[in-house]
């Protein structure tokens, strides 16, 4: 099969996109799109930053590499393209010049490489306007996130573009119930887990420390919240591992929380293993009802319990999974479960998680792609 994806920076950090394509066979050929834009840069250091990047990336052709986890990720990509494409796609002469300049690469890598009538998956639905006219059928949205709620993002060229691509594509796959459009054929398809990545290590000892590794960022956390955790709780750690891009100054400015940057997919295993649990302190809004958060799974692959606010995603977990409302409930249930906790219990919740393998997974979406 052969297959074009745009998805996030190739890399950058192991996303959901970049898990399936990973456990595609080795025989799919894979081109593999970096990241679009989906608002127009602020005046801002990291904008500018970005910036910078993505124009050395467009005048520099991204070097391909193989892929970062482990031996269950036989596939290798095809081609590796930075589209040349600008972030304003608002202006109607931006459009205009995008979709030429986008129509050209793709032709230019239908020639090169000889493609059989390629899919193309995308998770942006920025992408689908500007696509070339021999592509517009085959085109397939992983809908991963409701981005018009997101931070970060364009509001209005979120739901613009999203109605567009809901109303264009053959085919859309959902991660979570709460993004399942009404007009598309549609497969559910929650999030998995590289099982073979994780370890389960021995219950630790020492100071009880409650973990969490990704992204620290505005839109999803409850950080009154986690502040109340940690005023209540003095005696516990609270550690975050992962780029921080907005935190209170008042989380700072606790004892027994700690921010350490984040470590390669390969090496959670070894950084968390003196955590005693794990959480999701996530606020509960309409943004978090339609994520599926791409770490529980992980969580329990390490074997630790994990405490997460009431996201309808999560509920369905089984009862490995707690849930809090508020910080004194947060304490309760943290107390409890430590006074229960064993290196089988530990056993039993990597098991209980192994149907979920991204494995399983790509052979759904490669099941619809290739039909």
């Amino acid at each position: 099969m052969d297959l074009i994806v745009f998805g996030d920076d190739w890399q950058s950090h192991p996303s959901t996109t970049q898990h399936l394509i990973n456990h595609l066979p080795e025989t799919d050929r894979i081109i593999w799109c970096n990241s679009i834009g989906m608002r127009a840069p602020e005046l801002s250091f990291r904008d500018f930053m970005r910036v910078i990047n993505k124009a050395v990336s467009m005048l520099n052709p991204p070097a391909k590499k193989a892929s970062s986890e482990d031996n269950e990720s036989k596939n290798r990509l095809l081609d590796l393209v930075q589209p040349k494409m600008l972030p304003f796609h608002s202006n109607a002469l931006v459009q205009k010049w995008n979709k030429q300049s986008l129509s050209n690469t793709l032709n230019e890598l239908n020639r090169k490489h000889k493609l059989n009538n390629p899919a193309v998956l995308t998770s942006n639905p920025v992408v689908t306007q500007y696509l070339p006219e021999w592509l517009k059928d085959r085109v397939h949205y992983l809908r991963l996130d409701d981005y018009a709620l997101f931070g970060g993002v364009d509001q209005e060229l979120a739901l613009s573009t999203e109605e567009y691509t809901l109303n264009k594509v053959r085919h859309v796959f959902y991660t979570a119930r709460q993004l399942r459009p009404e007009q598309n054929a549609a497969t559910y398809l929650p999030q998995g887990v590289n099982v073979t990545n994780f370890r389960v290590n021995q219950v630790p000892e020492g100071r009880k420390t409650l973990g969490y590794f990704g992204l620290i960022e505005k839109s999803r956390f409850d950080f009154e919240l986690i502040y109340n955790v940690a005023i209540k709780n003095p005696d516990w750690v609270l550690e975050f591992i992962g780029d921080v891009t907005y935190c209170p100054e008042k989380l700072r400015q606790c004892n027994n929380i700690v921010f350490r940057e984040k470590v390669a997919f390969s090496e959670l295993s070894e950084a968390t293993k003196h955590w005693h649990a794990a959480w999701i302190p996530y606020e509960v809004s309409p943004l978090t009802d339609a994520i599926n958060p791409l770490k529980v799974r992980e969580y329990l692959a390490l074997g630790l319990p994990v405490i997460s606010s009431k996201m309808p995603e999560v509920l369905g977990l089984g009862e490995e999974i707690y849930f809090y409302q508020t910080a004194d409930e947060f304490k309760a249930i943290f107390y409890d479960l430590m006074s229960q906790e064993s290196n089988e219990s530990k056993a039993d919740r990597a098991r209980s998680i192994e149907s979920h393998s991204w494995f399983n997974r790509a052979k759904q979406l490669r099941a619809v792609l290739a039909s």
